[in-house]
């Protein structure tokens, strides 16, 4: 029943005016709602990314160190192996250099080594053995395996640091 004094032309007129505002109120609720849920993927996206290109760092730090380690080793290895081949027998630096080489040989560089340098190493080893074990005096199979380990050392590094224009 209308109120007294209202029309049913000012009811619809009320109505209408009602069902507008709240219309508005759901339409303003439902755009809100689409605009937080597009900052937040920008946010997941944006943290994505973050996490990402954290990560990468990481990852690019460990590969380095673990390059400088092995470059390291590398280099060790091969002193040791040129010492083996060129100083005098018995003498302090050839015993430094006999007990260093087989300290690398069964410790860090099997952390470091690629397949050919662990090839390479073993070769050294036994070639160094054998002679050892002769007694001769002729080491030139020992220089050939300690050429040899350092060529297949300074191949592998330059694989691994991409530095083709040293090849």
């Amino acid at each position: 029943m209308p109120e007294k004094g209202k029309t049913s032309m000012e009811m619809v007129t009320s109505l209408l005016g009602s069902l507008i505002v709240a219309a508005g109120i759901v339409i303003g609720t439902w755009q809100f709602k689409i605009d937080q849920r597009q900052k937040l993927d920008l946010l997941e996206k944006q943290l994505s990314a973050q996490k990402s290109e954290s990560d990468n760092q990481y990852r690019n730090q460990f590969q380095r160190a673990f390059w400088e380690q092995q470059l390291t080793l590398y280099v060790k290895a091969t002193s040791a192996a040129g010492i083996l081949a060129s100083s005098p027998v018995k003498s302090a630096p050839f015993e430094t250099a006999r007990s260093q080489f087989y300290e690398l040989l069964w410790g860090p560089m099997s952390i470091v080594e690629d397949a050919k340098v662990k090839v390479a190493m073993e070769e050294f080893s036994t070639a160094f053995l054998q002679w050892e074990k002769s007694g001769s005096t002729d080491r030139s199979s020992v220089e050939k395996a300690a050429y040899k380990l350092a060529q297949t050392c300074r191949a592998s590094a330059i694989a691994r640091w991409d530095l083709r224009q040293f090849q």
